[in-house]
């Protein structure tokens, strides 16, 4: 019997490099038909694309203006190719170049049952979905396979480009009503209104973002993000208040310290009391608890606060495999060569997408910093300065919010649809009277990056609610796992399966 994925599947998700050469392939000047593989990995109800495999010419056994059928010896290859890898989700699409818009013919659904039976037995539990594509951009039907209940439609593409996400909906799949009912906080809003479109302002309150870290920086973000209009915020931070804390989470007071609140239930209450009609969700764990993954999972961006490259990395690694842009935000204080006061204050601000080629790994996130836990608690000890200071003066609430607020401006252009810069962005802070300098700092790609090179994690996926005590398949250390395997050529191809999978019925033709 055939596997049935383990939960419903209604996006794919992928960059907007793979969208953009996935039809390019499919849709060609020649009016033939053509096809390719999707290997990928699952994402609570998506299906997110790791790595497009594009078949060369003498790969394809016959193809027509209606009809494409692949030879026996590439579709074992591209099997053994899915099995060697971390993948656990396989996806056929081919093209129909004759009409806008595309179904499956009963020739489609022939052959494919031999197809999906192959890629269980080699990967048992993994999802198979096809697609078929048309001219339009609408034009297109993808179905998931789930057993004894048959296909199941996939309604939309979600295609992760620079200006935020763009959702393309099937013309099969229902409409969705687009109406939303005034909320009475709105007018809380109105002057922010004023300097956006109304699809930008509904932009920013349908966007969920997740926060990690509820502290120095974390804080002036997520009050920027309310006052801004943001109601749907996940505060991730397992900490509690400290009276060490107070300098920077100016709106907490002793009494909170004495308490030992938990700083995201603090900081949600706030939010709440901004607007009382906005979606905060506390979520009193460090990354990466079950229900941080969960949360990151399906967010629509990601704003990292946290305080140790570690932390840092593991946010980067996870997102990376479910294609959800994250803004990163640190600050760094540099002290005098004596020690006894302070240099300057920098602070980065990193927007990384995947598919652009740069992940902000390549700004050092390497070495001791991300697996000795000795060398990270005596980083945080030190409030944010590098050196070696004879007393640490902690974070400075200045170089905080012009972080924060840079970080949150890049968020905002972001989901809004608007131009954001490419690069990581850095403010310098010296001690001269206003010497505040914002610059942006553009970092070669790194093609054997374990994030965005050419074999990393990037779209593989991975399921949060499958493990609720760790992520190690989704977190490897100092290694990641290479997306497909060199030795997919070294075995012989066996003639019966060949014949299974390659797509040509004995009547077909």
């Amino acid at each position: 019997m055939l596997i049935a994925p383990k939960q419903n599947v209604t996006f794919v998700k992928m960059t907007e490099r793979d969208y953009t050469g996935i039809r390019q392939a499919l849709l060609t000047p020649d009016g033939l038909e053509q096809k390719l593989y999707i290997l990928g990995g699952r994402s609570i109800e998506g299906v997110v694309s790791a790595k497009v495999i594009l078949p060369a010419d003498a790969d394809f056994a016959v193809r027509t203006g209606g009809f494409v059928r692949m030879e026996p010896q590439f579709v074992i290859r591209m099997l053994r190719s899915f099995q060697a890898s971390d993948a656990d989700v396989l996806i056929e699409w081919h093209s129909h170049p004759f009409t806008d818009r595309a179904e499956f013919s009963s020739i489609d659904d022939r052959w494919i049952g031999g197809l999906v039976v192959a890629a269980q037995r080699r990967k048992p539990g993994c999802l198979f979905v096809r697609g078929v594509m048309g001219r339009s951009e609408d034009g297109f039907s993808l179905e998931a396979w789930a057993g004894d209940d048959g296909w199941q439609c996939i309604d939309e593409i979600r295609v992760m480009t620079s200006r935020g996400t763009r959702r393309i909906r099937s013309w099969l799949a229902p409409d969705l009503a687009t109406s939303r009912p005034p909320r009475e906080s709105e007018s809380l809003y109105a002057r922010t209104a004023m300097v956006r479109t109304p699809e930008e302002q509904q932009r920013i309150g349908d966007a969920v973002v997740t926060l990690i870290g509820a502290s120095g920086l974390g804080f002036p973000v997520a009050m920027q993000l309310g006052a801004l209009g943001f109601r749907h915020i996940r505060l991730v931070d397992g900490d509690r208040i400290e009276p060490c804390n107070l300098n920077r989470l100016t709106a907490a007071s002793l009494q909170d310290a004495k308490q030992g609140r938990l700083k995201v239930h603090w900081l949600a209450d706030l939010l709440r009391a901004h607007d009382p009609s906005s979606d905060i969700v506390a979520i009193p764990h460090a990354f990466p608890h079950a229900d941080a993954l969960a949360a990151v999972a399906t967010s629509d961006l990601v704003i990292c606060a946290v305080d140790s490259d570690k932390s840092r990395d593991r946010v980067l690694r996870f997102a990376a495999r479910h294609h959800v842009p994250v803004v990163d935000v640190a600050v760094s204080i540099y002290m005098e060569m004596e020690g006894t006061r302070e240099h300057e204050r920098d602070a980065h601000v990193w927007l990384y997408i995947s598919g652009r080629e740069v992940c902000f790994r390549q700004m050092g996130l390497q070495g001791q910093s991300l697996w000795d836990d000795t060398l990270i608690e005596a980083q945080r000890a030190s409030g944010y300065v590098i050196g070696d200071p004879r007393e640490s003066p902690g974070s400075v609430q200045t170089i905080n919010t012009l972080a924060a607020s840079l970080a949150v401006s890049v968020a905002e252009a972001f989901l809004m649809g608007r131009d954001v810069p490419h690069n990581m962005l850095v403010i310098r802070q010296t001690c001269a009277p206003l010497g505040v300098a914002i610059r942006q700092l553009s970092i070669a790609p790194a093609p054997t990056c374990l994030i965005c090179g050419e074999d990393g994690v990037e779209g593989l996926g991975g399921n949060p609610f499958e493990t609720q005590t760790t992520i190690d398949w989704a977190l490897p250390l100092p290694e990641c796992p290479a997306v497909l395997a060199d030795k997919a050529d070294t075995e012989p191809v066996d003639a019966a399966e060949a014949l299974q999978t390659s797509g040509a019925p004995a009547d077909s033709r």
